[in-house]
């Protein structure tokens, strides 16, 4: 598969935004120029690769725009990014065993994994409508789970624009740390929107294996400035609920953001 090479790209010295998403380009966040049509973009909107003409045998980074795959038919099609939904990239953070490989795969494919096997580290998608018929795709990054050892990974902050963090309702441990991880992450991603999720409630038989209150995780997402929600992958229990709340979160986040840029931009200025 082979696309031609664009005639110039475009100066990155001017461009503070994705082409395709808008999202703000930052340390974290870095500019990508796709070799197909030569645009600038994020690092998950120019997450394909093809092969393109002039630039070896390696398949190259391009946007969606650009991507050409093979349909079934064996015909080319192109997959123009403007037909597409907007991405957003969410990290599930959390200590070993809360349950964070379970509600992704619960949320995107409805199976519950029951085998426990550490997680190195996955990302899924899933394509979301909401309910004012806006359509966004959640690029989810399952990370590894985190200890007091090695806490939080600041490469997890490049290209996220908002964060789960799970702990289980039955280990008390993992409450603590998820204190330790938001605070590390805030060193790391200060201002972005944070979701507490308090997992496992089916195992909630008459207090005998809770660990961790409902009035703990409300009260701990009070003090640190984030919603809080309890979830169980095994009974489907608020999952769709959950990843539903972080997108709203993202989305009223870009539209402050959006609107604070058009604010600034109208500023008058007086010489003195």
């Amino acid at each position: 598969m082979t696309t031609t090479m664009p005639p110039k790209w475009k100066n990155d010295a001017h461009v503070n935004n994705c082409d395709k998403c808008s999202t703000e380009f930052t340390f974290f966040k870095r500019r990508h120029h796709c070799r197909g049509c030569g645009n600038i973009f994020c690092d998950a909107c120019t997450s394909q690769r093809c092969s393109i003409a002039g630039c070896g045998p390696d398949p190259q980074r391009v946007c969606d725009e650009c991507y050409i795959q093979q349909s079934d038919t064996g015909h080319v099609r192109y997959i123009s990014f403007s037909q597409r939904p907007r991405e957003r990239k969410v990290c599930l953070l959390g200590h070993a065993n809360t349950g964070k490989t379970s509600l992704a795969h619960q949320f995107v494919n409805k199976v519950f994994v029951e085998d426990y096997t550490p997680t190195i580290s996955s990302t899924l998608r899933k394509v979301v409508r909401r309910e004012r018929g806006d359509e966004y795709e959640l690029v989810i990054v399952d990370s590894a789970g985190q200890s007091s050892v090695d806490m939080f990974k600041p490469s997890l902050c490049i290209g996220t624009h908002g964060y789960i963090i799970a702990y289980s309702i039955t280990e008390r441990a993992t409450f603590t740390e998820a204190r330790s991880i938001h605070a590390k992450l805030s060193e790391c991603h200060g201002d972005v929107p944070v979701l507490l999720v308090g997992n496992k409630i089916d195992l909630d038989r008459g207090n005998l294996e809770r660990q961790v209150s409902a009035e703990e995780g409300t009260s701990l997402a009070a003090q640190l400035g984030c919603t809080f929600l309890e979830t169980s992958a095994t009974r489907q229990k608020s999952v769709v609920q959950m990843f539903s709340i972080l997108l709203d979160m993202l989305v009223d986040a870009d539209e402050k953001h959006n609107t604070s840029t058009i604010k600034g931009s109208q500023k008058e200025y007086y010489m003195i």
